[in-house]
């Protein structure tokens, strides 16, 4: 019996993950631990015969994990080897394809200080991550349970001896270490299923209470399992109702496990009559059900006692408590969101390419990151690589929009509003980012709750100079444009914080839009990226150069300038090629893309094989690219920043860019490029020229620009600087960069 006392000192925490042929999962597990905020705990993995590789998953973890065995596939088994192993006065259980949210063991700890509770989880998303898969857990002594998403009242009021009591969820749950000793941890004849239901009814029984915490979230992401079937479906439930029930009889306990096993096939009969299983399938699986039900039964006649944990031994806790590491480690942390259509890893541009390395920045230094962006597929959440990424479809609403704008661009900032006020009931969300371009924070800014910052980008009011043709289009002028701009120009005069990536374009909206934006309100960061060189050595040969474009291929990146000078550098230079990496989605008036007009121009032209239109290209494609180049080229007409040539630099190319927009202020003219006048043919060409006829100059061009990237443009200098901003922001306390958190993000 526990005694009713409360617990002043803070626990430490065991979590355990009992695994077997996981290798694909475990991994994401493992890391999703260093963004806990949470750090007396230790991780104990138990590894079971698993032949897929997991060892050498684990390996990747030395000095941060303890490793134990388990001989055989029996989940209970393994989680008393956990238990056994344990140091921390509570054992967490997560499995091994679940990830918790950060504050996970932070909310569950304070559960246990009443010493009164002798197991505690939270509520479990399915694979989703946005439906429930359990919340308010209630189990009756046959082995049935419900989810319920308010407290029942049998949760307040059940005593010992009870029908219906709460209970947890595997994937979340955990119980004081002590009480566990005392009930003799799992019983292994449970392979699977109802193994912890029937650990949480001995605690209750025992005078224990089992609570949920319900903001102690887990995503459990639902990998296939070997031993999730029917035949332990049918086993286990028939053992449970067995030795839950010592007052009943045999012959009063037979019915009701057989309407739990009814509850089996009726589920294999809908699966059948939906077509998701054939005849041969069903029988199989009602034969499963029935064998382990006969199992169970034959192993109940045997009158073996129960197979409960050894608790002769218990080790010594201070020995062998070794405290994970995570990127908790200095004050200030912050919950930032961030909005973008685009995101990895489907196609993105330059915002989506941004927002990932501002996620990935601000993550490395332990900051919890959402980004919440568009996807095709149904609604999910999922952690991927250190940040949430929330995926929202397309979507209509009847929300009144505070201006007229396309519907499709308030849909979306309506819902990603929404997605963000969710958010905001998990963690206090401290700052949003959001792009002005497609006005994605439209509904955000005018929210007084949330401290949004407004990010600049080439804005639809500078995009028209580039596209005359869109006046030629009245619906489309009078019904997209037009009030694009308007809503731009509002966003900005509701926008208290704006972030800036350059001095071009804070100056290029302020005149454009004849607005008074005070420069306090104003941070300039520019862009910083991951270095990609370790992964892409050059594969070029030598003797050739070869000029690289990346970008679309439409008016406003000066494609057509480039195509009017490639002739005339083909022809004067036999070791010249040319590759354009891009979009080609752009039409000219004659219904061709620049593609198919240069070629139908100059299909006869003996150096057209030198000119290779690649494409939209993946990130690995692109990366190589840059790797194999020998001069960069960027002929836009304007670019708010210009992020491939800092892509470029990375590789130590030597760039060539126009004397417009934030590319100025990234050009180091003679030391690191060349700037050529914006839209001028001749201009462009001579600075290639220059640097075409001129290997030593490429080469200290390049050296230079690589110094530049190191000092300037990188992800963690980026983050840093950000977090700097932010903290003010926030009111978070100021705190030196983590030099730790800055090496992972190199």
């Amino acid at each position: 019996m526990p005694h009713h006392s409360k617990v002043s000192q803070e626990p430490s925490i065991s979590v355990v993950i009992n695994t077997y042929n996981r290798a694909s999962t475990i991994g994401a597990t493992l890391n999703s631990f260093r963004f806990l905020n949470y750090s007396n705990f230790e991780v104990i993995v138990v590894n079971g015969p698993s032949t897929d590789g997991t060892d050498q998953v684990l390996e990747g973890f030395r000095g941060q994990i303890r490793v134990e065995r388990c001989p055989e596939t029996n989940l209970s088994m393994s989680r008393n080897i956990g238990i056994r192993a344990a140091a921390g006065d509570i054992v967490v259980f997560i499995d091994d394809d679940g990830i918790p949210e950060p504050e996970w063991l932070s909310r569950l700890a304070p559960a246990y200080e009443s010493a009164e509770v002798g197991g505690a989880g939270g509520f479990v998303f399915n694979h989703t991550g946005v439906a429930w898969q359990g919340q308010y857990m209630t189990s009756d002594r046959f082995g049935h349970s419900e989810s319920s998403a308010t407290l029942p009242q049998s949760h307040q009021s059940a005593a010992p001896g009870a029908e219906f009591f709460p209970s947890l969820i595997g994937v979340n749950s955990s119980f004081r270490r002590k009480a566990l000793f005392e009930i003799g941890g799992f019983d292994e004849f449970f392979i699977y299923f109802l193994d912890e239901t029937d650990v949480c009814l001995r605690l209750f029984d025992r005078g224990y209470k089992v609570v949920v915490v319900p903001e102690a979230y887990v995503h459990h992401k639902g990998a296939p399992s070997v031993v999730r079937n029917y035949f332990m479906f049918g086993r286990s439930l028939t053992y449970f109702a067995f030795v839950s029930n010592p007052r009943l009889t045999p012959d009063q306990i037979m019915p009701r496990v057989q309407h739990g096993l009814d509850r089996f096939r009726a589920m294999i009969s809908q699966a059948h009559q939906h077509k998701l299983i054939n005849d041969e399938q069903k029988q199989a699986m009602l034969g499963q059900l029935e064998t382990g039900h006969q199992q169970a039964l034959a192993h109940l006649g045997s009158g073996q006692p129960r197979m409960f944990m050894d608790s002769s031994v218990v080790p010594a806790e201070s020995e062998k408590f070794k405290k994970f590491p995570t990127l908790k480690t200095r004050p200030g942390q912050m919950v930032i969101c961030l909005l973008s259509v685009q995101f990895p890893p489907g196609p993105v541009g330059g915002i989506g390419r941004w927002t990932y390395e501002m996620a990935q920045g601000l993550s490395a230094l332990g900051h919890d990151v959402h980004v919440i962006t568009r996807t095709q597929e149904p609604a999910s959440v999922n952690f991927e690589d250190g940040v949430w990424v929330h995926r929202l479809p397309p979507s209509q609403t009847d929300a009144p929009a505070p201006i007229q704008v396309p519907p499709w661009i308030w849909a979306w900032a309506h819902a990603a509003h929404q997605e963000v006020k969710r958010i905001g009931g998990h963690h206090r969300v401290d700052i949003v980012v959001a792009p002005l371009y497609d006005l994605e924070g439209l509904a955000c800014v005018l929210d007084p709750e949330l401290k949004t910052v407004t990010t600049l980008q080439t804005t639809f009011k500078t995009m028209t100079e580039s596209h005359p043709e869109w006046q030629h289009d009245a619906n489309f002028w009078n019904g997209v444009v037009l009030p694009m701009i308007a809503g731009e120009r509002f966003i900005l005069s509701c926008s208290k914080q704006i972030l800036s990536i350059s001095s071009a374009i804070s100056e290029t909206v302020r005149a454009g839009y004849d607005l008074d934006i005070p420069s306090e309100r104003i941070e300039l960061v520019p862009i910083g990226i991951r270095d990609q060189t370790p992964s892409f050595p050059s594969r070029a040969t030598s003797g050739g150069v070869q000029v690289l474009f990346v970008g679309r291929l439409e008016p406003r990146k000066g494609v057509d300038v480039l195509l009017a000078c490639v002739p005339a550098l083909l022809e004067r230079h036999a070791n010249l090629r040319f590759v354009l990496a891009g979009d080609e989605a752009y039409r000219l008036p004659g219904g061709l893309t620049y593609r198919e007009d240069f070629l139908k121009r100059h299909t006869n032209a003996p150096w057209l094989e030198r000119v290779v239109f690649a494409g939209h290209v993946d990130d690995q494609s692109l990366y190589q690219h840059y790797a194999d180049c020998d001069i960069f080229v960027a002929p836009s007409r304007f670019e708010s920043f210009g992020i491939i040539l800092i892509e470029a630099m990375m590789f130590a190319k030597p760039v060539v860019a126009c004397r417009s927009g934030g590319m100025q202020e990234i050009v180091r003219v003679g030391q690191t490029g060349l700037l050529a006048e914006p839209g001028d043919a001749s201009s462009l060409e001579a600075a290639l020229d220059q640097l075409i006829c001129d290997e030593p100059k490429r080469r200290r061009f390049g050296s230079a620009g690589r110094e530049l990237f190191l000092a300037e443009y990188t992800r963690s200098v980026m983050a840093s600087r950000l977090e700097q901003w932010f903290k003010r922001l926030s009111g978070k306390d100021a705190a030196e960069p983590d030099l730790r958190a800055e090496l992972l993000m190199l």
